[in-house]
């Protein structure tokens, strides 16, 4: 898994020390977008470069630091796909992963020791977004500058039931798709698929998904969405919606299904 991380000459010295930190855990490589010396520099000049790699897929996430955080967070959050969280102690590193789904941590480097550092990191890499209705309050910060990619009204065969009949005989099932990517994703001048999610992909994965029989139709829609965000990894935000077509229930009932947000 790459990781983003940059600061200016104010956090270069904790950002060597957190770069060798994340590295001797083991699974993460480091794509160091600077500063490389404690020389005097900019804050902005390597911000956005590292958000940009996390925008647009190349990295999982991001960390930064500068003197106060202040000023290296404010430039990373004006990337619509950036969600930067200044966390000086564990607990709001828990919380911006919790209810945030902060893919930038930032530090203070000059308001913080290396220990207290250490932890924070630990936090914000061990806690995983909550989803439901933080999804949906994620989902309002970008401004604009976002594009929905959907597919809508599939018709699949699947095996999913509580019933043992169901996972044999199988049922049809509609099923609607909506994800949401930061334009920035997406190079204009180019013009290329690989900048966004294609239609096709997105009905692989899907399909893939619903292949597999399941009990509950919460576990395949949970399934389709870390699929989603494994893949393609600067989404901001989707929804899918499961409807079985002909549900066993006695009674005059059309359908019944589930909806959720990742």
């Amino acid at each position: 898994m790459k990781v983003a991380i940059a600061s200016d000459h104010a956090g270069y010295d904790l950002k060597e020390v957190i770069k060798k930190y994340v590295e001797e855990k083991g699974g993460y490589e480091i794509m160091d977008f600077g500063t490389y010396s404690s020389d005097s520099c900019d804050y902005a000049d390597y911000a956005h470069p590292a958000a940009n790699a996390v925008e647009r897929g190349v990295c999982a996430f991001g960390i930064a630091m500068c003197g106060s955080g202040n000023g290296i967070q404010m430039t990373l959050n004006k990337h619509q796909g950036i969600r930067a969280a200044l966390c000086w102690e564990p607990e709001l590193a828990v919380l911006a992963r919790q209810h945030n789904d902060a893919n930038f941590l930032v530090m203070p480097a000059r308001f913080i020791t290396e220990e207290m550092a250490y932890r924070i990191v630990d936090a914000y890499l061990s806690t995983k977004f909550e989803g439901g209705r933080h999804a949906r309050r994620v989902a309002k910060i970008p401004v604009d500058g976002a594009f929905e990619i959907e597919l809508g009204d599939v018709m699949i065969q699947g095996s999913h039931g509580v019933l043992p009949e169901e996972r044999v005989c199988g049922n049809q099932y509609r099923i609607n798709v909506r994800i949401r990517i930061p334009s920035s994703s997406f190079d204009i001048e180019s013009d290329h698929l690989s900048d966004t999610i294609s239609y096709a992909e997105m009905y692989e994965v899907l399909t893939e998904i619903m292949s597999r029989p399941a009990r509950m139709l919460e576990s395949v829609a949970t399934k389709f969405g870390s699929a989603c965000r494994k893949r393609w990894p600067f989404i901001l935000n989707g929804e899918i919606e499961i409807v079985k077509t002909v549900p066993p229930i006695s009674g005059m009932v059309g359908s019944a299904g589930v909806k959720y947000e990742f």
